[in-house]
């Protein structure tokens, strides 16, 4: 398959051609399944038949899981090697740490591994025990650690708010620019040994009873609940921060479009919700092959704001659904890898 991609317009143009293949592909599948059943009706036994049947049950279950990854995948690198395309075209050439000239395929690459490397060390200092929730502002606690004026800053919040900013300057679409952030502050927060603190309503008022539609890097610092840490992450890539008024976990749940396991893309979030109690996180990866995604979320008073790994299947039992927030980034075809 040669496939020659120079803008976004080309590449949605051809993930389209692969959705139809995408279609063309189950038709056939749903044909194959029809004339298995057929089989069935017909013949009751006899070891040859029962051998096929098996068999096509086999190919059916395989052969479609993997063709239709196979070609989500494929859909997505397309896109996003455009994007990587069209970033370098915008901003001049980019080179990596040697000065060496770097393809738009190996920009988003490099952009992805960053991301997943950065959260793979905090999710490892959370499993190990060497994070403790911090005990108050964040902002306070880095100006008791850090001489921050040696740094640059003025202000604990001062630093937050660049490590935050230029995090989602260097990333490329709206979605990148939420989990770029999600990553950052997690990140930052963990460097520093701690994890960011839990509040119950955090990020939802202010004193005087203010209630809050974006949620700032201050109320972060200050600690929020789930659902607030949730409307801060995708606020950092909605366009504008106001298209998705911050809310409790029971709005949450119809934010977006509903999507599967398979199809969800780092950006997305996860809700479970019942009545007035529920919870929601966000998602930094989700690894198809091995069933597997990583959340970030404002967890409790004692876990603070963490970064876990769930399998599908904890997930399904434990009530989440996932929900797509594309229209919140205005780029519904941005890709995730």
């Amino acid at each position: 398959m040669n496939i020659i991609i120079e803008n976004t317009t080309e590449a949605i143009s051809e993930a389209t051609s692969l959705v139809s293949c995408i279609n063309s592909f189950n038709s056939i599948l749903n044909t194959i399944s029809y004339v298995k059943s057929t089989l069935d009706e017909i013949w009751i036994s006899g070891n040859e038949i029962k051998s096929i049947d098996e068999n096509i049950d086999k190919c059916l279950f395989e052969y479609r899981e993997k063709i239709l990854k196979a070609m989500e995948k494929l859909s997505k690198g397309i896109i996003a090697y455009a994007m990587a395309t069209e970033k370098i075209a915008s901003s001049g050439e980019a080179v990596d740490g040697e000065g060496n000239l770097m393809t738009p395929s190996e920009v988003t690459a490099a952009y992805y591994a960053d991301i997943d490397n950065l959260s793979q060390v905090v999710l490892e200092k959370n499993e190990n025990g060497e994070l403790e929730v911090v005990n108050g502002s964040f902002a306070t606690y880095l100006e008791q650690k850090l001489d921050l004026k040696s740094l640059g800053y003025s202000s604990g919040q001062e630093y937050i708010d660049s490590v935050v900013n230029e995090a989602i300057a260097n990333a490329g679409t709206n979605r990148e620019k939420s989990v770029a952030a999600v990553t950052a502050i997690t990140n930052l927060a963990a460097e520093n040994g701690v994890k960011l603190d839990y509040e119950w309503s955090g990020g939802h008022w202010r004193a005087g009873s203010e209630k809050v539609v974006v949620v700032e890097n201050s109320d972060l610092s200050s600690g929020v609940d789930c659902s607030g840490f949730v409307s801060w992450a995708v606020q950092n890539g909605s366009t504008p921060p106001e298209s998705f008024p911050a809310c409790g976990t029971s709005e949450l749940i119809g934010r977006g479009t509903k999507t599967s396991n398979v199809s969800a893309q780092p950006g997305d979030i996860i809700v479970r919700s019942s009545g007035n109690y529920g919870h929601t996180g966000f998602i930094v990866k989700n690894d198809t092959d091995t069933g597997t995604m990583l959340i970030a979320e404002a967890h409790s008073n004692s876990e603070g704001i963490i970064l876990k790994e769930y399998s599908y299947n904890d997930l399904a039992y434990q009530g989440y659904s996932i929900r797509d927030m594309s229209s919140y980034y205005g780029d519904n075809n941005s890709a995730s890898m």
